[in-house]
């Protein structure tokens, strides 16, 4: 009888070791969901455990990947809630936890210190049978842990797979806001203008340019969309198109505004939106026209005043119609007009107070006379200096303009 015993618990092993050959090989070919199967298999065709529950983390959820003769409510139950305390194989009594008296053991798979996944199972309940959970418990354990490190390191891999084209696709939109940005400014006798730009990360969503309108006037423009990634490059691309082209069939800074509107909200519904300053200067006037739809103010210094070229309406794209009308100002010989997307005004020092306008005024003020190119400097200098070298937190683009 014992040779029989011994022959059936040989035959048992090496029936056991193929499974888990099989699970070793199926980690580099398999699904997730072809696994579960191959675990489902074993669990009750191989091993004659007909009651059981598997539970694996993912993404931080937890999900219940495998059941097997379960009621409704005990599927409903979130037995991750109760199961954090179990670190190792556990038999069960009814003083253990009154929400798992479902069941008679609990595998658990851990990564370090961080939960993966947990197997619970109920026992066979006749008499002079030796439970095969008990019988076979290192082998369910090591399957068990197996087919959980297999899948994670899937979703691990499928992650870096994701990780790699978002950064390609963020690299190749950077690159696209890049080049739209002018690599140089229209050569007059009216005034000097010199811009920064830097993006937080690979890319950008600050656009800035100068454009001439007609020989009596130019339109320079400073603005910010809210979104990042491909979309919102291509966003900014069409929206470059239309600026230009609207500035060149000689629309007024209102229409201009309101067409611009109207492509943003056509392209977006809604979800995406543009802030802008768009201002126009008269060179036979000195007169300088400005609209502002929801962008940090613009400054214009002259003499002893400083103008914010505050905001007057809603972000572009955000409704179907917008309609503002133009602000004008007298322009005076050596007057600055500075425009800053809010990467320079959402920097916090270590009191959380914020660099904003008040503090950009002060430091132009300060300034006098310096060139504009080293005015750009200094803002970015006296910001970063503010902000204890902790970094900007945004994308950042300045457009400085003398007006000679």
């Amino acid at each position: 009888m014992e040779r029989n015993q011994l022959k059936q618990k040989l035959s048992e092993s090496k029936t056991l070791l193929r499974k888990l050959l099989t699970v070793t090989k199926a980690n580099n070919n398999r699904k997730s969901g072809e696994l579960f199967s191959l675990l489902d298999k074993i669990l009750f065709e191989d091993l004659h455990i007909e009651r059981y529950l598997f539970i694996r983390k993912e993404s931080g959820i937890w999900i219940k990947a495998l059941s097997r003769q379960l009621k409704e409510e005990e599927i409903q139950k979130e037995y991750h809630k109760f199961l954090h305390q179990y670190d190792d194989f556990k038999v069960l009594n009814e003083a253990d936890d009154e929400h798992l008296v479902d069941f008679d053991y609990i595998i658990p798979v851990f990564h370090k210190e961080e939960p993966l996944a947990y197997l619970l199972l109920s026992d066979v309940k006749e008499e002079r049978t030796i439970s095969p959970v008990v019988r076979n418990l290192n082998f369910l354990q090591t399957v068990t842990n197996v087919i959980v490190v297999a899948i994670e390191n899937k979703r691990l891999f499928n992650e870096a797979i994701l990780r790699e084209r978002e950064d390609q696709e963020l690299e190749l939109a950077g690159n696209i806001i890049q080049q739209l940005l002018p690599k140089a400014f229209p050569e007059n006798a009216h005034f000097k203008a010199s811009a920064f730009y830097e993006s937080h990360m690979k890319v950008g969503g600050d656009y800035y340019d100068i454009v001439k309108t007609d020989d009596q006037s130019y339109t320079f423009l400073m603005a910010d969309i809210s979104g990042k990634g491909m979309a919102a490059a291509l966003i900014m691309s069409n929206f470059q198109a239309y600026f230009k082209l609207a500035v060149e069939i000689g629309l007024g800074l209102s229409d201009l505004v309101h067409l611009l509107n109207q492509k943003v909200y056509e392209n977006t519904r809604g979800e995406m939106f543009i802030t802008a300053i768009f201002a126009r200067y008269k060179t036979d006037t000195h007169e300088l026209e400005y609209i502002n739809t929801a962008h940090p103010s613009g400054i214009l210094v002259q003499n002893e005043s400083s103008l914010f070229l505050e905001s007057q309406g809603r972000a572009l794209g955000v409704e179907p119609n917008l309609r503002l009308n133009a602000q004008v100002v007298s322009v005076q010989k050596n007057a600055r007009l500075i425009l800053f997307t809010d990467g320079l005004t959402e920097v916090y020092n270590l009191e959380q107070e914020g660099f904003d306008e008040e503090k950009i005024n002060e430091l132009l003020r300060e300034s006098g006379d310096v060139e504009i190119e080293k005015l750009n400097r200094r803002l970015i200098e006296k910001a970063l200096d503010f902000a204890a070298r902790l970094g900007m937190e945004d994308d950042l683009a300045l457009l400085s303009i003398e007006f000679l």
